[in-house]
């Protein structure tokens, strides 16, 4: 009778509740960390050979490249010694922040006229490391170079020359890089030199320039103190005004008011600019300008908050993605911190709007004050104002012109000093005595870091190609099948491996070393295999592989004999009517060759008659394939077959049906129908994942009970059996012997 099995899983729920079907250690799955590790250990000789190789190619790099020197010299460029006339600290500062003025510098640094003066200096236009033959010929001077010979020399000689301003410094760094150490050194001190001299006739060129406009200017301002005094002596002639006129009288009491007002509205003019001034900064400039204006605001905390934020929230993100409750709130925090980073700009913009409406709205206030006073000063004595009037143009001129002289006095000293400390040369370039390229530790590095990646990507490529079962892991990932045990390489007789069918030896090793590791492992398979079904045990197994050479009659040998050993009657049977061993192996009588399954089923002979007991294991009973049949597979799909598999059932307690590989023929899908459960057996680093597959799908399809996969040959030396178990092969050498056998 066929027994039929419809859901997979009640194997798979009966035998986990029983805490004996093999899963990756019964652990949560492992870390990724040791993952790693364990292909690195299985795929070492990938990494080794990568980083040999980048090792090897590095040393090459070394030996063969050139060597190049790096002259670095060293010029600092101070903004605030431009000129005495620096108009931008009347606002509280210049215009452009340091990296920007510092980066201009290096532009300029940098410019075609001091890059070719030091080109003409050192000739050169025939340098290799500038130039070679295809520019300039041998005999053609740098300085009689064409146009675009000068552009491809400038072009090269910025290929070596490197200016950088260096980051929150006033410091700019010259590098030349060549073959010729002193040539290096020489070069970057010629190109600071030359910066340094343009600088100081820019700055000369300019100091005395504003010192000529001062000059003109003072010219013109002389002629209108001039002119005003002169008005003021011709008033006082046709009105007859001498000193302040109205002393003690309503005209004296104007005048005062006036100059009152005057000193008033003059102050609150300045304050008006003062205020207009923060107002527009605090409108245009960026939030870092507002802080500086209002330095005991609150706007500094909130930007270095908003800054260690932003910090906090990147690191999180990275490391726990968007959702993250740390990054929530991160990300929350930083919308308030930013928030009221704009509310307090929004106070600070109102509050400067505020003062510069009210100064404004002051000094309008002053003024028409000013224009009432004037007007009724006026209409009591025309003469007295226009007096003042013209007493005080003759004052503010002179003021101006005083100021201007003192101007110009600074500007004649400063037109020889000024151009001198504005830019100093720091450091001056040495001949290095090491080589910048190549740098042999930085060169061996990136060779032990690409050889790194190249093994890591070795691994990868390896364990992407590789598509063996190697493990119990690699089993269950293929869904709908569980590993039922693992059997481990076996060292058999004279330290030969005998687990597989292929090599010599005994295949009873479970009787004949009992207590080997080998043994064990079947001991601990036949538990398995007695409580895979619920309500009882399975009592017809067949056993199978996807494969030939993969041990599944070793499988079905040594699973047959620990049954045996229980005191079961056992029944093996050899179902591989193609391919005849057993009796071989087992040691039976091979006179009996023509007295097999083939001839039970042929009925040249009856199945008593055919069946032999093992020597060694008197209740373990075995019936050979016999003779090589012409037509296998329908023997075995056959009302005798099917009625001599019930028959075995009520006779033994155990059968183990020994059947042909799955893929490829049609002889062990009769026997599979009619057993219990069926065991597939695969070879470590041999059975293919798709091959699996397609016998698990192949069961499946014709509803035969899997109890599982039996993993064989699965070597105790190899990273993969130490990655699952836990343990190495050495860890139990006191257990264990050479040959298997416990100590």
């Amino acid at each position: 009778m066929t027994k039929v099995y419809t859901q997979q899983s009640d194997m798979i729920e009966a035998a986990s509740s029983r805490q004996i079907l093999l899963s990756p250690n019964g652990m949560p799955p492992q870390s990724s960390v040791r993952e790693l590790w364990h292909l690195v250990l299985k795929r070492k000789k990938a990494l080794i050979y990568g980083i040999l190789g980048g090792l090897v190619a590095a040393g090459l790099f070394c030996l063969l490249y050139p060597a190049k020197y790096d002259g670095i010299a060293d010029v600092q460029y101070n903004p605030q010694s431009q000129s005495g006339f620096n108009l931008g600290d009347m606002i509280g500062g210049g215009l452009l922040d340091n990296d920007v003025q510092m980066q201009t510098q290096a532009q300029i640094m940098g410019s075609d006229d001091i890059l070719w003066a030091v080109i003409l200096k050192f000739d050169l236009g025939h340098n290799k490391d500038v130039a070679h033959s295809d520019v300039l010929h041998a005999g053609k001077k740098t300085a009689d170079a064409t146009p675009k010979e000068r552009q491809q020399l400038l072009k090269r000689f910025n290929d070596a020359l490197l200016i950088t301003a260096l980051p929150k410094t006033q410091i700019m760094e010259v590098r030349f890089r060549c073959h010729d150490a002193k040539l290096a050194a020489d070069v970057a001190n010629a190109v600071a030199r030359q910066y340094e001299d343009r600088n100081y006739k820019s700055q000369y060129e300019s100091t005395l320039g504003a010192s000529t406009w001062l000059n003109d200017q003072l010219v013109e301002l002389k002629n209108k103190v001039d002119i005003a005094e002169q008005k003021l002596a011709e008033y006082q002639k046709k009105t007859g005004i001498i000193g302040t006129p109205g002393a003690d009288g309503p005209h004296d009491v104007y005048v005062t008011r006036l100059d009152e007002l005057n000193k008033v509205f003059a102050g609150a003019q300045s304050e008006r600019i003062v205020r207009e001034a923060r107002y527009r900064v605090a409108k245009d400039a960026n939030p870092d300008r507002i802080a500086e204006l209002v330095p005991d605001s609150t706007l500094p905390v909130l930007r270095t908050q908003l800054a260690d934020l932003n910090n906090t929230y990147a690191q999180l993100k990275s490391t726990f993605g968007d959702k993250f409750p740390r990054v929530v709130e991160a990300r929350n925090q930083i919308t308030q911190v930013q928030a009221a980073i704009d509310a307090q700009l929004i106070i600070i913009r109102e509050r400067f709007e505020k003062e510069y409406i009210a100064a404004k709205s002051s000094e309008d206030m002053l003024s028409a004050e000013i224009e009432k006073q004037k007007k009724s000063m006026f209409d009591l004595t025309d003469a007295a104002a226009q007096y003042d009037l013209l007493k005080r143009e003759v004052e503010s001129t002179s003021d101006v012109y005083a100021d201007l002289q003192k101007k110009l006095n600074e500007a004649g000293i400063s037109a020889g000093l000024q151009a001198t400390t504005n830019v100093t040369v720091t450091q001056w370039a040495h001949e290095p005595g090491i080589p910048k390229i190549p740098n042999i530790p930085l060169t061996f590095g990136l060779g032990l870091f690409v050889g790194l990646l190249s093994g890591i990507a070795g691994i990868a490529l390896a364990e992407n190609v590789d598509t063996t079962i190697r493990t119990p892991e690699h089993i269950e990932a293929l869904g709908d099948i569980v590993a039922l045990g693992v059997i481990p390489r076996l060292e058999g007789l004279n330290g030969k491996r005998g687990s597989l069918p292929a090599l010599p030896g005994t295949e009873l090793w479970v009787v004949e070393k009992p207590q080997s590791a080998f043994a064990e492992a079947f001991r601990s398979l036949r538990s398995t295999i007695l409580l895979t079904t619920a309500g009882s045990p399975p009592r017809i197994v067949s056993v199978t592989s996807s494969l030939p050479g993969e041990g599944k009659t070793t499988v079905s040998i040594n699973i047959a004999a620990t049954l045996a050993q229980r005191g079961r009657r056992v029944l093996l049977v050899e179902a591989d009517l193609r391919r005849s061993t057993m009796m071989r192996r087992l040691g039976l009588d091979l006179a009996r060759v023509g007295e097999g399954l083939s001839e039970c089923l042929t009925g040249a002979i009856e199945a008593e008659d055919a069946i032999q007991t093992v020597p060694s294991l008197p209740t373990l009973h075995v019936l050979p394939a016999g003779k090589r049949a012409p037509n296998p597979g329908e023997l075995l799909d056959s009302d005798k077959m099917r009625n001599l598999i019930r028959t075995w059932r009520s006779q033994y307690d155990n059968v183990i049906l020994d059947c042909p590989p799955m893929v490829g023929l049609h002889d062990p899908i009769a026997v599979a129908t009619e057993s219990d459960g069926t065991i597939i057996v695969a070879r470590s680093a041999r059975t293919g994942k798709q091959s699996l597959r397609r016998v698990r799908d192949m069961l499946l399809h014709l509803h035969v009970h899997i109890l599982g996969v039996v993993l064989n040959d699965f070597d105790p030396k190899s990273t993969d059996y130490q990655h699952y178990y836990g343990y190495s092969q050495g860890d139990y050498k006191q257990y264990y012997d050479d040959n298997g056998d416990a100590e």
